[in-house]
């Protein structure tokens, strides 16, 4: 009797097996019925890569120099030049303006400021910017409340812009020599 439940069962297995081993084969070889698989995206933020630094040295600093003289406050300013790092994408300059210091004693004013109005020690000083790849002294954009070009777009792969600045700044009694005075901010976008 034994003989018979175990002979019993294994048939019981056998045509389960079988069952199951032909609805898989259905389920797969169905062409009208197609099942599906979502698919997701991994993937880390990839940052902008691009450097700012200026050209005429390299201390990565931009400096504003006046001669000392009393008859003028124009003043000489280094270039800015941007590259971009990406090896597959053009990047784009959206704005470039100035941040003043919480700490700052200078001011920005308008580049078309009358500075002969200012006293001595006033710590006053204007920026203006040329169009891309213009770096002679004929500013086209003052910088009081920003600068933002219309399509000054950088190639991949190490392409590059150049921007010349022109300055002024109020007389001093005293010698000012590498006192930071603000942030140039280049707001870079894809």
């Amino acid at each position: 009797m034994k003989y018979t439940n175990a002979k019993y069962i294994a048939a019981a297995v056998a045509t389960s097996g079988i069952a199951l081993a032909s609805m898989a084969g259905t389920c797969f070889a169905d062409t009208t019925n197609p099942a599906s698989v979502p698919i997701f995206l991994e993937s880390m933020a990839t940052p902008i890569d691009f450097t700012v630094g200026v050209v005429e040295n390299d201390d990565a600093k931009m400096h504003i120099s006046h001669k000392g003289t009393a008859d003028t406050n124009e003043a000489t300013v280094t270039s800015l030049k941007i590259t971009n790092n990406l090896h597959s994408a053009a990047i784009a300059v959206s704005e470039i303006s100035v941040q003043k210091l919480s700490n700052g004693e200078y001011d920005l004013v308008s580049y078309g400021t009358d500075f002969t109005g200012f006293k001595i020690n006033s710590k006053k000083y204007a920026l203006a910017i040329n169009e891309k790849n213009n770096t002679q002294v004929s500013p086209v954009q003052d910088l009081f409340g920003g600068y933002r070009p219309d399509n000054d777009t950088i190639a991949a792969n190490g392409g590059t812009v150049q921007y010349g600045f022109a300055g002024k700044v109020t007389l001093s009694s005293t010698s000012v020599s590498s006192v930071q005075i603000s942030n140039l901010v280049v707001t870079i976008s894809q």
